[in-house]
This record gives C-alpha cells, structure tokens and sequence, in this order.
C-alpha cells in the first residue's frame, strides 16, 4: 500500500515538472510588445519602378510575406527582418506579413506613377522632343516602370515601327499616331506636349485637359462624341473634324488661328471670342439638322479663308473680313452676298443658293471675267448695284 502510494506521489511531482517546463497554466501568446511592426507608419506608397526596404522591428521570427494583388516583387535580404519592394506596376497591394506564432500584419502599398508619360497601345508612330528633353525619354516595352537597355533607341522626328508598344516617358512635345487601329491614348501626364496628331483612328475619348501647353491638335476622323479645350489656352490649330461631336465652345481658346470642324453635329458655332482666327472650316458642320441658324464672323477680322458651305445658312455677312482670300459658301439658302469689301477675295464658290446677285467692287468684276473658275457663282450674276431684295 505504502509502495503504491509513493509512486503516485512520484508521477504526479514528474507531472508538475513537466507541466512547468513546458509553460502549463501560462499564456503563450506574445505579449503587446510582441505583434509584428514595420519601422513604416501607414501606409506604403512607391513610385513606378521605385524600390523601398521594409524593416520587421517587431515579432517573433520566422517572417512571410504574403502578396494580394499585382504590382510588387519581393526580394527577402540576408537579415531576417529586412525585405525589399520594387514597384512594378501601378495600383493598390496589400502585403500580409506572417510570422511563426501566425500573429499577422496587413500592409497596403499604394504604386502611383509621378514623372512624365503616355500611353498610346500602338507600335507605329513618331514623337519628337526639345533637344535638352532628348535624354530623358525612353519608351517601357515591358511594363515595369524601369528604363533598361535598348528602351531609349529611339528615332526623334521619324515616323516608326517599334517592336512592340510601351509607354513612353520623359518631355515629348511632338506625338503623331494617326491610324487606322488606335483605341485609346492617354497624354494627360504629359504637359510638355505641344503637338498631337491622331487622325484616322477609333478613339471614342481624347482628354487634352492638363495639356495646357497643347499648340496644334489634330484629330479628325474618329469617334469622338466630346471634346474639352477650354483648358487648352495656347491652342492655335484644331482640327476635329468628321467626329460625333454634339457641342464645340472654343470660346477659351483666343489663340486660336486655324479651326476645322466640318462634317460634325453641331447645333451652333461661336467663334466670336476667337478674334485671331485666319482659316475657318465648318462646312456640314451641322451634320443631322442640316441647319447652322447663325455664323457671325464680324469679330474674326484675320480670317483668310472660310468654307461654310452644306450649312443651310440663310444669310452671311462677310463685310468686316477684309483680309479674307477664299470663301465656299456654297450649297446654303442665301438670297443676298456682298464680297464688295473684301478686296483680298481670289475665290469664290456661290453657287446652289438662292442668289440672283452677287455685289462685288469693280476690281472683283475684272478677276471674275479673267478667272471664272475661281468664281462659281451658279447663276447669280456680279453687279456693283446689288441691294438686299433689290438684285438687278
């Protein structure tokens, strides 16, 4: 009995010893002090192509990381707490970071891109820079926000095949990309452009809104059903035209020397703000109604040149323009024309209106026996007399 006795007494003290040896009746959770930290604060946010070390200062070893999203490498250094990140792609990752008690830290990297860029989705097209810009630019083939080798050959001022697309970075002031199959372009993060031709392609949006040093835009033939260049106050040419464009105020772009905008489907045309206009093309730029209610161009006393032709327009008053060298209005319903002060005009195109009288100066009489071709006038004749609803 006494044996038995002595040898529970003996397993039970075997059994308090283990049970403390092993920690029994404690907490084997890290205390506070113990959860993982990061010597960041906050959130992480990273340039494109930018690399960043990440110091574990807190933790109990063992550390993983865990990547939620695309957008970052990461390479694990000799010291067991320190990683590096390397942006490779913009957007928004989280990163869990793991260590050997499972306590866990949620990290979220935000990749944004900060230095000058375009995005273009095409292989074929021509870009030209300052020269002091030239060392600067380079195009990403592969999408990682990093400039290697072969990235900055590139042909300044030649139109070119590359072997694949890429955004390209640094200063460009000069972008053509016209057609047939570009979809999209973003140049909204460079404001160095001053140039950008992508005619004939399929673009259905073209933000120009931060380009605030744009000085010639070209973008006719493509699908366009908006357009915004009121930002756009150094704009000298514009051409827009054969777009779906509902609505063109161009009434913040006084610069403005050159405007195209026919075979859209404008309601209305104000170009009483654009005084330096010199060449005005809006013919059929009524595309729909058939109807331009009004074009009042006594404000543009540069205008050279003026195609108002396809426009429905029932009256036009041309008196003010005395710098104008060619006018095709054409194909409207006007019953009344006076080019007599526009000593300047060598063309004229009149015909299909409802014209029976043309008033010209005598020297306009003279060209227009010489150069009849010059002067289509359908069957309204030229007369130095004409008076509104008194043609002889």
């Amino acid at each position: 009995m006494k044996k038995n006795i002595l040898k529970l007494v003996g397993l039970l003290v075997v059994s308090t010893m283990i049970f403390i040896a092993c920690g029994g009746g404690g907490d084997d959770t890290p205390s506070e002090e113990e959860k993982i930290e990061i010597s960041q604060k906050g959130d992480i946010v990273l340039n494109l192509g930018e690399s960043t070390e990440i110091e574990i200062v807190k933790g109990n070893g063992d550390y993983y990381i865990d990547i939620f999203g695309e957008g970052i490498s990461i390479i694990k250094t000799k010291i067991e707490t320190k990683f590096i990140l390397t942006a490779t792609r913009e957007g928004e990752v989280s990163l869990r970071i793991s260590d050997r008690f499972s306590k866990k830290l949620i990290v979220k990297v935000k990749i944004i891109e900060t230095r000058p860029h375009m995005d273009i989705w095409a292989k074929d097209f021509l870009i030209d820079a300052k020269e002091k810009d030239k060392s600067g630019i380079w195009i990403d083939f592969n999408s990682n926000g990093i400039r290697e080798k072969g990235e900055d050959e590139i042909e300044f001022g030649v139109r070119k095949k590359y072997h694949s697309s890429g955004r390209i970075y640094g200063n460009v002031s000069v972008l053509h990309c016209g057609g047939p199959n570009l979809h999209n372009i973003d140049v909204s993060k460079n404001p160095a452009l001053v140039e950008l031709h992508c005619n004939n392609n399929f673009l259905g949006s073209l933000d120009v809104s931060k380009n605030l040093a744009l000085v010639e835009l070209y973008c006719n033939n493509n699908f366009l059903e908006s357009l915004d260049v009121s930002k756009n106050k150094a704009l000298e040419v514009l051409r827009c035209s054969e777009n779906d464009l509902r609505k063109l105020d161009v009434s913040k772009n006084t610069s403005l020397r050159i405007l195209s905008c026919s075979m859209i489907f404008l309601k209305k045309l104000d170009v009483s703000k654009n005084i330096n206009l010199e060449f005005l093309n809006c013919h059929y730029c009524c595309r729909g109604s058939d109807t331009l209610p009004n074009l009042d161009v006594s404000k543009n006393v540069a205008l050279k040149t003026l195609y108002c032709n396809f426009n429905g327009l029932t009256s036009l008053d041309v008196s003010k323009n005395t710098e104008l060298e060619s006018l095709l209005c054409h194909q409207n319903k006007l019953t009344y024309l006076d080019v007599s002060k526009n000593r300047k005009l060598k063309e004229l195109y009149s015909y299909s209106n409802d014209l029976s009288c043309i008033k010209v100066n005598k020297e306009q009489f003279d060209i227009a026996k010489k150069y009849p071709s010059d002067w289509r006038k359908g069957k309204a004749m030229l007369s130095t007399f004409c008076e509104p609803g008194k043609e002889k």
